[in-house]
């Protein structure tokens, strides 16, 4: 996905964004914002082409918005959520949708476990503080380690390749647990099993580390013509 970037302005964020740390990452949140509405624009037209014979994945479903959104279309979701009081709420909401297949569950490269941390206050407002679950955050400013909990971690790439065909759209925001699978994918793993990824990154959580990263990553989704790999959605 490209952008205009015929002003000096435009130049200079670009620049910008190639800078290490947080003086990358500042820049690059402008460059995203210019991106954005055209990365929102195509997931929405790959919606619009979602039918009854599709396969959707929305990893880190939360209450399931966008759950329901791809059910609608009649394909079928699998949808992933590890916090508790976001899948029963995800569980309410989609009880109507037979075409939904619910998974109390965090997403990963690889199965097996993980520590699930809440944000602080999670006892006081479980639904609305469920947005800031994850597996990676550990900022004691953030995270009250008291609401920790494990929880089961299902591989991407093995769940893929049980499905009956590739997924047309998987949508992912997984509160930073998204590199490792990035990474794979990077590394060309699993590449022939979707058509599409939608990716809400959260480098802000390290940005030294993963400004890089996130470089590295969009220089391989440009360099595909299939799947695409939209890491600037939302």
């Amino acid at each position: 996905m490209t952008a205009a970037t015929d002003t000096l302005a435009d130049r200079m964020i670009q620049i910008g964004a190639g800078l290490p740390g947080p003086f990358g990452y500042f820049f690059y949140k402008k460059l995203h914002a210019r991106f954005e509405p055209a990365a929102n624009a195509d997931f929405e037209a790959a919606l619009a082409g979602l039918g009854p014979d599709d396969i959707c994945l929305d990893l880190g479903a939360n209450i399931g918005t966008f759950t329901a959104r791809m059910a609608a279309s009649g394909a079928t979701v699998h949808a992933f959520e590890p916090d508790r009081a976001a899948f029963d709420a995800l569980s309410k909401n989609l009880k109507a949708h037979a075409n939904v297949v619910l998974h109390n569950a965090a997403i990963g490269a690889e199965d097996g476990t993980a520590i699930l941390n809440h944000p602080k206050r999670y006892d006081q407002e479980p639904l609305r503080k469920s947005v800031g679950s994850s597996l990676v955050r550990k900022d004691r400013r953030w995270i009250d380690a008291q609401f920790s909990e494990e929880v089961r971690v299902i591989g991407l790439f093995d769940y893929l390749d049980k499905l009956p065909r590739p997924a047309a759209i998987i949508k992912m925001d997984i509160e930073g647990a998204e590199w490792p699978i990035l990474d794979a994918i990077r590394a060309g793993r699993g590449l022939d099993r979707f058509d599409a990824l939608y990716v809400e990154t959260h480098e802000r959580f390290d940005t030294w580390r993963l400004m890089p990263q996130l470089r590295r990553m969009q220089a391989f989704a440009a360099s595909l013509d299939r799947p695409r790999i939209n890491l600037h959605w939302q």
